[in-house]
């Protein structure tokens, strides 16, 4: 047992903490936190002793093989709705196409592929004195149909996930991947 102070009250800690669902992690006790940081004072008095102990202690459960699949499914949905919604700006026109070099800007000036954004919403950041570079016309309907479509898909997915087996969740997510990823 060790005894540290904790809000300025004696506790006892047994040097190490037996829990059967957690993860297991070795505590230091407080003579070897001290002894640690008398190691590390190089140059100080050695007999000086520090009574100041950091305690902290975390029970996480173990995670299972099949959380942490179910886990890197989840992760990889984010991957994909942010590759997804790339692509959907572009689609509807949200994302410009910002000219690479001089040429190409003076090109798209000539023949007249920019626009000019509404008055009260310029860009102050765009470097070409707000004007707007789009393939396409501005759908803001279609995209947040897109968007939507995407979210309720995605959200069945991660459903399947939680609570089917996780091989019908893999076969649900490659199908979902094959749907929304850009080639």
């Amino acid at each position: 047992m060790s005894q540290v102070f904790w809000n300025n009250f004696p506790i006892s800690i047994p040097a190490s903490i037996q829990l059967d669902c957690c993860e297991q992690t070795a505590i230091p006790t407080v003579r070897e936190n001290q002894e640690r940081r008398l190691r590390e004072q190089k140059g100080n008095n050695p007999m000086r002793q520090d009574l100041n102990v950091d305690l902290n202690v975390q029970a996480m459960p173990a995670t299972s093989e099949i959380e942490t699949q179910r886990e890197y499914l989840r992760e990889r949905i984010r991957g994909i709705y942010w590759s997804y919604q790339t692509e959907i700006e572009k689609k509807f026109g949200l994302s410009q196409d910002v000219p690479k070099d001089a040429e190409e800007l003076i090109e798209r000036i000539k023949t007249g592929k920019y626009q000019l954004p509404e008055k009260g919403k310029r860009n102050r950041y765009n470097s070409v004195y707000g004007l707007e570079f789009r393939r396409t016309e501005i759908d803001r309907d279609g995209y947040d149909k897109a968007e939507k479509a995407f979210e309720l898909e995605s959200q069945a997915l991660r459903d399947i996930i939680a609570l089917k087996s996780i091989d019908e969740a893999f076969e649900a997510f490659q199908k979902f991947e094959k749907k929304h990823t850009v080639h």
